[in-house]
């Protein structure tokens, strides 16, 4: 606690010279005393929700493109419950947000996929939205997966971005700005994310933006190639001498269930359990924030219902069938199993972001990613946390046993991340946290003995 601080917590005195005063700081306490007299102050430590690296896209998109007051209100509380700091809306939602109080950041698309005619009218409509909704609003995205969207050349890109960039920027300066791209590559897509990021770079966006967002969906244990995504952002913004955009993945999913396969592009493989989404979304969170993924929003809170087939890859013999009918956290009645529960996904994000929310997100250490284990280093209040996992689907066997070193402490605790259930409608929401398998284990020679299964594990001190 630094000087400044302290003064606002400890009133001023004028104290004759013969009384004694001492000040400690100590197990997140102000121990203050004078004289004989002792007073204890709780330190509040006030976390910049700005820095969280949990959101959620397109919360509202199941319930319509304007949802009603009552939905909307439900939602807001849904993404309260489960810790989510972040969301992306689109801009016909934002009124909304100027009519009920909320505690969530928000990134907002903002432009058209093409050059426009007058470029005096869209920035003049640029302005007055942003002038709209500056107070709401922390990010603007212009152009969602320009990739695969822009619809005029390269080099109209670029004066595009930054005409619309200068535009934002002279209503709401501390706005950030994310250009953003669905990440494929390949002539089968037709397209090329790197490529158009390497010519508009060459065309000077550099300094008009401050957020590069990519896209990754696809089936568990896949999340391993997002080292790909940062690898090769990373690469084209060095060789133009930018060292430093954050990096964001604002569409962000795997799915459960069994959508149908030519519905969905490449990203299933085969029925996945809802156990398998919910440590999948434990395992592509905790990976993402390892490589300095500094925002990620998962595909909706509920499956996205029966009115989205989405690109034309669904035809009506499929309804409800389409990949982003799977992702999201709840199951909507409107989907083929008419089931309408919290899958255990749900509980899964909502137990992460309590266990890691204020962490030093600037301090996460990997431990291990070696032999099919990962283990990752949080610390929070001063306070280590790990999250270890084993890919058992690339390995052999039931169950595999670590050593991790926890240092000095003397018992550890080992909890699932995933819910004990095979569903969400096998478990009473009345019941969280105890439906987190969890287990108490001796301490010996600062190392731990883990069995890891199926399910990522937190690992605290006791």
């Amino acid at each position: 606690v630094i000087e400044e601080e302290v003064k606002t917590i400890i009133p001023d005195k004028n104290l004759p010279d013969n009384i004694r005063m001492s000040l400690e700081v100590s197990d997140d306490k102000i121990y203050y005393s004078m004289d004989n007299e002792v007073f204890i102050y709780e330190i509040d430590y006030e976390i910049d929700y700005e820095d969280s690296p949990f959101g959620i896209q397109a919360p509202y998109s199941s319930l319509g493109e304007i949802p009603q007051e009552k939905n909307f209100l439900e939602v807001n509380n849904l993404i309260s419950d489960i810790g989510a700091k972040w969301i992306r809306m689109l801009v016909p939602e934002l009124e909304k947000t100027k009519e009920f109080s909320h505690e969530f950041n928000i990134i907002a698309g903002i432009s058209s996929p093409e050059y426009p005619n007058n470029m005096v009218q869209h920035i003049t409509k640029t302005k007055k939205i942003v002038s709209l909704y500056k107070d709401d609003v922390q990010a603007w995205m212009i152009i969602n997966e320009a990739d695969l969207n822009w619809k005029d050349t390269d080099e109209n890109y670029a004066k595009y971005v930054i005409e619309t960039s200068k535009a934002i920027k002279s209503v709401s300066p501390d706005a950030k700005i994310a250009i953003s791209f669905a990440g494929l590559e390949g002539e089968e897509h037709g397209f090329s994310a790197t490529e158009l990021l390497d010519s508009a770079l060459e065309n000077n966006i550099g300094s008009h933006f401050d957020i590069l967002d990519f896209h990754f969906q696809g089936s568990k244990g896949k999340y391993k190639e997002v080292l790909n995504y940062v690898s090769k952002y990373n690469q084209i913004l060095s060789k133009h001498g930018i060292n430093k955009k954050s990096l964001w993945i604002t569409e962000y999913g795997t799915y459960s269930g069994d959508p149908q396969e030519e519905c969905s592009q490449w990203w299933v493989e085969g029925p996945q359990s809802e156990k398998e989404h919910a440590s999948e979304l434990i395992k592509r969170y905790i990976y993402g924030i390892s490589l300095n993924i500094d925002k990620m929003f998962w595909t909706g809170i509920t499956e996205w219902n029966k009115e989205y087939q989405g690109f034309g890859l669904c035809s009506d013999a499929y309804p409800y069938k389409q990949y982003f009918n799977y992702v999201g956290l709840i199951n909507t009645p409107t989907q083929a199993d008419s089931s309408s529960h919290k899958k255990l996904a749900y509980f899964s994000y909502k137990f992460m972001t309590e266990k890691l929310e204020g962490s030093d997100w600037d301090n996460v250490q990997t431990f291990q990613e070696l032999d099919n284990v990962y283990i990752y280093k949080f610390t929070k209040n001063n306070e280590p946390i790990w999250v270890a996992w084993w890919d058992y689907f690339d390995d052999t066997g039931t169950s595999k046993t670590i050593s991790l070193d926890v240092g000095n402490i003397n018992s550890a605790k080992i909890t699932e991340a995933v819910p004990d259930a095979e569903d969400g409608s096998k478990i009473d929401a009345n019941d969280y946290p105890d439906f987190f398998k969890t287990e108490t284990k001796t301490v010996s020679g600062g190392k731990v003995e883990i069995t890891l299964g199926e399910s990522p594990v937190f690992v605290e001190g006791k």
